[in-house]
């Protein structure tokens, strides 16, 4: 019987763990093979919209019944879990993806590397404001410190979007909330609806080499491919490994 792990919501894989996704109604307690991708078929599509529900609802931080987890820890799916329900709406740019990397441009501003740059820059910007002072009737004051993430946010920093095709578009997509926001699992659903078998087989590769945890849900089978591992949950929600 599955047993429910530790809440101890992990920041992510360590080498030699295993991850681990259950459901324990469904009978459903794989292990995430390192150079295969798992793929779930749902031929049920009653199913098929609950679990799609019940992700939704876990990325936002409720507590539904499907785990993940490495060994003994949990992972919280609402920081650590990428949920793609469709590839062509992935937003590079999106608030959350923005806020970080607002903040890893704080953190790398004031580093080491980048003090004395700082320092200057915020020079600078005090004098030009004090500078202007002498323009107005009145005195004003500005913080002392100049907080790198709002002027960059003012200046309209944002992530370029720049892709020669659907397919690199996702894979750079991925590699940046992997860096950002330290995903350690992809979730698609359908996903091979959206790219051919050659495409597939490209973004496996990718990922392999990444070492990123790849997981599709697809709501009807195709080609099984050397790089995949099936499990199927049939009509009547049985589960077939």
């Amino acid at each position: 019987m599955f047993r429910r792990t530790k809440r101890n919501l992990a920041i992510g894989r360590k080498i030699g763990d295993i991850m681990i996704l259950a459901q324990a109604k469904l009978g459903i307690r794989v292990e995430l093979t390192e150079n295969k991708t798992t793929v779930f078929v749902v031929e049920n599509p009653k199913m098929w919209r609950k679990i799609q529900k019940s992700f939704m609802r876990q990325i936002l931080g409720e507590e539904q019944s499907w785990i993940l987890s490495n060994e003994e820890t949990e992972i919280a799916w609402n920081k650590y879990v990428e949920l793609i329900l469709n590839p062509l709406l992935a937003d590079e740019n999106s608030k959350r993806i923005l806020n970080k990397f607002l903040q890893s441009v704080q953190n790398v501003s004031v580093n080491e590397k980048r003090w004395m740059q700082y320092q200057e820059l915020n020079q600078v910007i005090q004098n030009f404001f004090y500078d202007m002072e002498m323009e107005f009737d009145f005195e004003y004051e500005i913080d002392e410190s100049v907080d790198i993430s709002k002027l960059a946010k003012a200046v309209g920093i944002h992530i370029v979007q720049e892709y020669d095709n659907d397919l690199e578009r996702l894979i750079k997509y991925c590699i940046l909330v992997r860096d950002l926001l330290k995903i350690q699992a992809f979730i698609f659903f359908d996903l091979k609806r959206y790219f051919s078998e050659k495409e597939i087989q490209d973004f496996y590769a990718e990922a392999m080499s990444r070492k990123w945890n790849i997981i599709l849900f697809e709501s009807s089978q195709f080609s099984i491919l050397e790089e995949e591992k099936y499990y199927i949950l049939d009509k009547d929600c049985c589960f077939i490994s």
